[in-house]
């Protein structure tokens, strides 16, 4: 049975709720209790050592800082990983497969297996990368339509070296979200975009102007094809791109290629319970809205096309 309330989804979950808060709540307890522990014992092994080395304490500060620096965050890795590793899998298991069988027909849900690089290529976004991670891969249909998407963490990694010959480097996340390529069964015989903050600037593209002054202000869009764009971007569409921005402020990307439909989703990463510090229901909650938001758009999309004559 399919659910287009959140609420009657959550609560036909068949799975304990209660069970995966508290487990949840306990696993985040148990992380800041052993984290403030660390903390605790790298002062009393600074103050010790501070008070043996005092007279060379002020040209010491900096090393000792940036150990504590370092364990800290190899205690904050360490602590409880294996207990949060298995709850995350349990959470897949029983909760993420679940809200996307919701939305998506014959699906297949991989956790541990990612999107090829290839396919994220194909989508022409961010410019040059050298970081590349992916999994939470799924594919199946929507209104009959191959859609495979996953969980991608892009980065630009770049190292430089001044003349003193220090080395320096920084890493520029492109992309973090999810990404979906989804096949159509029809040609819009064009390209159209609509971006949000994100992706490249189109300056061979004509800016399309739209009805909406609140949705042109928002969002980008370009097309090579003003008629098409404008027949594809119907007032109901608009209306529920506005929507799922002004709820949650996702910046995202959408690109039709022909009979090639990519979406970028600027989400963070998604389908990890320990993602944020929202609980396990509130998290849930943003997830359903923003796969209910890609089922919604993608079946107007697809409806709008087979009525279009392009």
């Amino acid at each position: 049975m399919r659910y287009e309330n959140f609420n009657e989804f959550f609560s036909n979950l068949n799975v304990d709720n209660n069970e995966i808060n508290l487990k949840w709540k306990e696993l985040s307890k148990k992380k800041r209790e052993k984290s403030l522990i660390t903390v605790l014992i790298i002062l009393v092994i600074d103050a010790l050592i501070l008070y043996k080395i005092r007279f060379l304490a002020i040209f010491s500060i900096v090393p000792i800082l940036t150990i504590d620096i370092f364990i800290f965050i190899i205690s904050l890795f360490i602590y409880g990983e294996k207990d949060v590793l298995q709850f995350n899998k349990d959470y897949k298991d029983k909760v993420i497969n679940k809200l996307l069988e919701n939305f998506v027909e014959e699906l297949d849900y991989i956790p541990l297996k990612g999107m090829p690089r290839n396919i994220y290529d194909e989508a022409k976004y961010g410019g040059h990368y050298n970081k590349y991670h992916s999994d939470d891969y799924f594919e199946g249909k929507i209104n009959g339509q191959k859609i495979m998407m996953a969980d991608l963490l892009v980065q630009k990694e770049t190292t430089t070296r001044d003349k003193d010959g220090h080395t320096k480097t920084e890493v520029r996340t492109i992309f973090n979200g999810l990404f979906g390529k989804l096949n159509l069964d029809k040609s819009i015989n064009t390209n159209l975009i609509i971006k949000k903050d994100y992706g490249f600037e189109f300056i061979n593209k004509s800016k399309l102007e739209m009805d909406s002054s609140e949705f042109e202000k928002a969002f980008d869009v370009y097309c090579d094809n003003n008629i098409i764009g404008m027949q594809l971007l119907t007032s109901d569409i608009q209306e529920d791109i506005l929507t799922l921005y002004n709820k949650y402020k996702i910046s995202f990307y959408i690109s039709i290629m022909h009979n090639t439909m990519y979406v970028l989703f600027n989400t963070g990463s998604m389908f990890e319970v320990f993602s944020t510090t929202q609980s396990p229901n509130e998290i849930l909650e943003e997830y359903f809205d923003i796969m209910k938001f890609i089922d919604k758009l993608v079946n107007k999309i697809i409806i709008t096309i087979d009525n279009t004559p392009v």
